[in-house]
């Protein structure tokens, strides 16, 4: 993650800047003779096979990463909208009721009255769709394709904004108090008795709704939140691939108001024996008030009552976002799904999915206020210089090494929740509890081969015990094999939070006991009331030092290791009506990385 979030002034260096602008480019910006012709092999080859995709794009001139990137999300839309002539039946009594509270809204204006004076209004795509313009393939024309989301967007909208109005009866605090509150089931089959229809055949609901104040103007917010890049650099820990499919409306160009996208995310809670979860929904923002947006997600299937291989769909999500006088902003959040389980948990992580949802509003909410704060510590013009105080005050210096640490964590995340992807899971212990969540792999490297071992075990300790071990480095000799027979200690670092110390990127040297210079660690410590991690990486002395001075550290090569703390989602006295509940275990993932 070479640029900070948001797209302020931590961003990434000038020369990685120009690195990332020849990254291959996704599919959607594919010339539109490229989508043409991806479009006609599509009907010959629904299902090609690996060489097709080389021999497709070498007639394309592209990457044969994005020809098979584009077919399997081409395969994804097409099951969640297929043809028309396949899939429109008679529209369920549920969605004739939705669509027809839609026009209502729509003519009552309940939201329109906010819109910004010229953009295009719904009652301009309800006349497109009375008038289409045929564009060929399923028999649907593109505006009336629009209209539709349009519709379901809204719906979608409307939910969303009385979810986020309401507090008690509808929302409540569940016993544990481990992830904010919940929705009440009984009020809310009220509000949407097709709920009883969707959680049958074994599916679950998880709701969950924080409110925090984020460290960034609403319109910065906003525009982040509708980018697709950035929503990777914001939310490391959890979006493991974010894609704008579709723009189907940029929305008004100062408020982004009534932008409509198709979106694909693939989210995570970085373990790889944990599935990631795929979803294809449809992203609506509205300016609601002077100083207020509403950005809703849902999945496009849940309206139109198909069926999809996707273990998880979105219920109408998002947040609020409120701008503050301060420059800051109020922020609510909620995370609505059903859920689909293809297989039974893995009994490690079992409690903590059930009864703690770790992918639910509290871990959004904190990842992103965290990722501000920290962009805001990075990025500041002016670090007073105290007394053995290690802080480093260079502003260039500060913006290096944060570029450095931010695509060690990157990469770190990426590498966690791919391991074991496409390769063959190996037990490398048989007499260790857990022994069968350690995995093993490699892959080819320029310089060599990259080997990787990654494992989950719980500890019957506090998470905020194993993190103070962790990052303590009078400790690290304790578990550490590179500084088993040395010393080690902190030669600079930069805070990233203003009420925890420990939230930090810092700088460790190494000497052994002749008192050498070994090598440099670079390392960032982290945790908020949902979890931790502790990830680091070797650095060569001389490059630490150039970095140290300033100069660019994009082309450092990185091969982080590190931990990721979570609760275990065990609970003492957890069914005990009025007693108090607290976890006391760990789940602990690790990963290391050899070249």
């Amino acid at each position: 993650m070479d640029a900070s979030t948001g797209g302020s002034s931590g961003s990434g260096d000038k020369k990685n800047n120009n690195q990332n602008s020849k990254k291959e480019v996704p599919f959607y910006q594919l010339t539109s003779h490229q989508e043409q012709k991806l479009q006609a092999l599509f009907k010959s080859f629904p299902h090609p096979e690996e060489f097709h995709y080389h021999k497709f794009a070498k007639e394309l001139g592209i990457k044969p990463e994005q020809v098979k990137q584009w077919f399997q999300i081409r395969t994804e839309l097409t099951k969640i909208c297929p043809p028309k002539s396949q899939t429109d039946h008679a529209p369920t009594a549920s969605n004739k009721r939705k669509l027809e509270e839609t026009r209502v809204v729509n003519k009552e204006s309940d939201i329109k009255k906010h819109e910004e004076p010229g953009h295009s209004s719904d009652k301009n795509s309800e006349e497109n769709d009375q008038n289409p313009n045929p564009t060929g393939g399923n028999g649907e024309s593109q505006e009336s394709q629009k209209a539709r989301m349009l519709t379901v967007a809204t719906v979608a909208m409307n939910e969303l904004c009385c979810l986020i109005s309401t507090d008690r009866p509808l929302w409540l605090k569940p016993l544990n108090e481990a992830h904010g509150v919940v929705l009440n089931p009984d009020m809310y089959v009220n509000l949407n008795p097709e709920i009883v229809q969707l959680l049958a055949s074994g599916k679950r609901e998880e709701s969950s709704k924080e409110e925090l104040i984020v460290r960034s103007s609403g319109k910065q917010l906003v525009d982040s939140i509708l980018d697709s890049d950035k929503r990777i650099e914001l939310f490391p820990t959890i979006v493991t691939n974010a894609i704008t499919v579709t723009v189907l409306d940029t929305g008004a160009p100062e408020t982004r108001s009534g932008a409509l996208q198709l979106m694909f995310e693939e989210v995570h809670i970085l373990s790889p024996i944990v599935p990631s979860r795929i979803f294809f929904f449809l992203r609506y923002c509205k300016k609601v008030a002077n100083a207020s947006w509403v950005i809703v997600d849902v999945s496009l299937d849940f309206f139109y009552d198909r069926q999809t291989p996707n273990s998880a769909h979105k219920l109408p999500s998002g947040c609020m976002i409120t701008e503050l006088p301060n420059g800051k902003s109020k922020v609510v959040w909620i995370e609505h799904v059903i859920v689909k389980d293809r297989r039974q948990p893995i009994k490690l992580y079992e409690n903590l999915i059930r009864r703690c949802n770790p992918f639910g509003a509290k871990r959004w909410l904190h990842e992103l206020q965290r990722m501000y704060e920290k962009n805001h510590f990075s990025s500041l013009e002016y670090i007073p210089r105290h007394a053995n105080d290690k802080e480093i005050v260079s502003k260039e210096t500060r913006k290096s090494v944060m570029n450095l640490s931010n695509r060690m964590v990157h990469n770190f995340c990426r590498d966690l929740n791919t391991c074991g992807s496409g390769h063959i899971p190996m037990q490398l212990f048989g007499n260790i509890s857990n022994s069968d969540e350690i995995q093993f792999n490699h892959r080819k490297f320029k310089d060599g081969i990259l080997f990787t071992a990654t494992g989950s075990v719980r500890l019957h300790v506090a998470p905020e015990t194993v993190f103070y071990f962790l990052s303590d480095e009078t400790r690290r000799h304790e578990w550490d094999i590179v500084v088993e027979d040395s010393r080690m200690h902190e030669i600079a670092h930069i805070s990233s939070s203003q009420n925890f110390s420990y939230n930090r990127v810092s700088i460790h040297e190494t000497y052994n006991f002749d008192n050498e210079r070994m090598i440099h660690i670079v390392q960032e410590s982290c945790m908020d009331p949902v979890g931790a991690y502790v990830v680091f990486a070797s650095v060569d002395t001389r490059k630490m030092y150039r970095i140290l001075n300033g100069e660019n550290s994009s082309t450092i090569p990185l091969f982080p290791s590190g931990f990721m703390i979570s609760r275990d989602g065990q609970f003492d006295h957890f069914d005990t009506p009025g007693s108090h509940h607290t976890q006391k275990g760990t789940l602990l993932t690790f990963s290391y990385q050899v070249l």
